[in-house]
């Protein structure tokens, strides 16, 4: 969506009538609406708008919150955005509104153009979905108690298949029902440890139990899981040297096999995944790199929102990239995924190695 203005002396004789019709529209309007100038300021700001909004917050800066209740830079926020020339769909957030209050809060943002193309200002759209948001947080709590209850009898399951397909005298036939009972209780179980870290999250900021580890050992124990969704894939680590630091071991593991997973399965199947870990500067680096066909572009925005990055006819729940982005942010760093339609796509991780042993 893109607005486009006509700049014409004609336009200065319309029946002030229809003016005042459609500035009641606007100021009336049951969504926010609030136009901004070239350099930021506000030129309109409705009703709507002036309720959901939080008093003396400047539009391209407003206090919004991601997921995981961290602030979201102004830069990047759908205000400064729309002034850069983008059009921005669908942007779900919260808004702080001082204390413990907050508004869930869909957004919508374009530029407003003049005849000869150039950016004029923006214009942005909010809606509120706080009973929404209501919703999601009883839901979360429903699939947390939820995914607590499932993990003892899958591990009940997932031993006795073990154990029935170790059996000496199992035919062969059953002994691969078994290994099949094994595997699809795996592949649940994952799902129950995605759906409760999630839970986590949006809870806030992840607690983490930091031990004294080697970051290439669990690097390679990440590897290893990943690989066993994938027979005869190939992935190659290069490790130069030991990385020890203090790391959570299970979620920097998790972190590895989601994005190694992810890379396999939009990667070239005939060629390999390639996985670094080294130490650059003062921090740790992992690169998970595939040659696969490359992100589009309109997908690159949606890439780290749950439930919204796999899923489908996949089967996974959508959550492998969002989960991997917050186990970094949760050890103090970042992860970025840098790709181009037909080329390479590589994740990269940076961790400060404030934890070392």
């Amino acid at each position: 969506m893109t607005i486009c203005v006509q700049t014409r002396g004609e336009t200065r004789g319309e029946p002030a009538a229809a003016a005042d019709l459609l500035e009641a529209l606007v100021r009336h309007a049951p969504v926010g609406i609030v136009v901004l100038r070239t350099d930021g300021r506000t030129a309109l700001l409705n009703e709507a708008a002036t309720e959901l909004l939080p008093r003396g917050a400047h539009v391209t800066d407003l206090p919004l919150l991601d997921a995981s209740g961290r602030s979201v830079p102004a830069e990047l926020q759908p205000a400064r955005r729309a002034l850069r020339g983008e059009t921005v769909h669908g942007y779900e957030t919260r808004v702080a509104l001082g204390g413990t209050r907050e508004a869930h809060v869909r957004v919508d943002a374009a530029p407003i153009r003049d005849s000869a193309g150039g950016t004029t200002g923006a214009i942005l759209y909010f809606q509120d979905y706080s009973a929404l948001g209501k919703l999601d947080a009883e839901q979360r709590h429903a699939w947390n108690v939820l995914g607590n209850e499932l993990r003892g009898p899958l591990t009940a399951i997932s031993v006795s298949a073990e154990v029935l397909a170790r059996a000496a005298d199992l035919p062969p036939r059953r002994r691969a029902g078994a290994e099949r009972i094994h595997t699809s209780v795996r592949r649940l179980s994952r799902m129950v440890t995605d759906v409760l870290e999630y839970a986590r999250s949006v809870r806030g900021p992840l607690p983490l139990q930091r031990e004294p580890a080697d970051l290439v050992e669990l690097v390679r124990r990440g590897v290893e899981t990943a690989l066993l969704e994938a027979p005869g894939r190939e992935v190659r680590v290069f490790a130069p040297a030991p990385v020890p630091g203090g790391w959570d071991a299970s979620r920097v593991e998790l972190l590895v096999e989601k994005l190694v997973d992810n890379a396999l399965r939009h990667g070239a199947a005939a060629r390999p995944v390639d996985v670094c870990c080294e130490v650059r500067g003062l921090d740790a680096a992992i690169d998970v790199a595939d040659c696969g066909p490359g992100i589009a572009e309109d997908a690159r925005e949606g890439l780290f929102l749950p439930f919204r990055s796999g899923g489908g006819a996949s089967g996974r729940l959508g959550l492998g990239l969002y989960l991997a982005r917050e186990f970094a942010r949760a050890h103090g760093g970042e992860l970025d995924v840098t790709s181009q339609p037909g080329g390479p796509t590589c994740a990269r991780v940076r961790m400060p190695i404030g934890g070392r042993a």
